[in-house]
């Protein structure tokens, strides 16, 4: 019985731990949150959430929902241990106080590794900021019986084509004019956008 005791826990550490997190779960008032955001918006504050949260950590994009961001946490004191976070962004609908059909986002932060307390930690933190961005936009929609739209893949411009790059300035003036994003979000944004041309 030691022995198996002692092997599931090694199996535990060796493979880590996973955790999921999502805007749809409740808050305190047991209703889901949509929100109405347009996919660039949302897009934008996950990417921000992101920074705010691990501004030294590389960032990169991954499949799979409307966009999505994964970085890898490495863990203090040492640094050994680490934990892959991920934030995605996927459409969702749900049913409104009116009982009208809502459309919108949501954000769903998960991931795994070998450090599962502090990259739960950070995972917690990432939530919160999103969370905090969003309602800061005021586009968020009350609703219950919330479900993920399936994301149909849809090939696009590419991301460098003057007008798309024109599109993706826009949108980060917006967000800094309506003080979405700091200055030096904004800046950071406005630079990596550019270095694309």
């Amino acid at each position: 019985m030691k022995f198996q005791t002692s092997a599931l826990l090694a199996l535990i550490f060796l493979t880590g731990c996973a955790s999921q997190l999502s805007t749809l779960s409740p808050t305190n008032n047991s209703q889901q949150t949509i929100y109405k955001l347009s996919d660039q918006e949302a897009c934008q504050l996950a990417s921000t959430a992101m920074t705010r949260v691990f501004p030294n950590n590389e960032i990169t994009e991954v499949g799979g929902a409307t966009c999505g961001l994964s970085t890898l946490f490495r863990a203090p004191p040492l640094y050994a241990d680490t934990y892959t976070e991920i934030l995605k962004v996927f459409p969702a609908s749900g049913v409104g106080k009116e009982g009208q059909k809502v459309s919108g986002f949501f954000f769903e932060v998960s991931g795994g590794g070998s450090s599962f307390l502090q990259g739960q930690l950070k995972a917690s933190e990432l939530l919160k900021v999103v969370r905090e961005l969003a309602d800061q936009t005021g586009k968020g929609a009350l609703v219950s019986n919330a479900k993920p739209i399936p994301v149909q893949v849809v090939t696009t411009a590419p991301k460098n084509t003057v007008s798309a790059i024109e599109e993706r300035l826009k949108v980060i003036d917006e967000l800094k004019a309506k003080g979405l994003i700091s200055d030096a979000d904004y800046n950071i944004k406005k630079k990596s956008i550019m270095d694309e041309i």
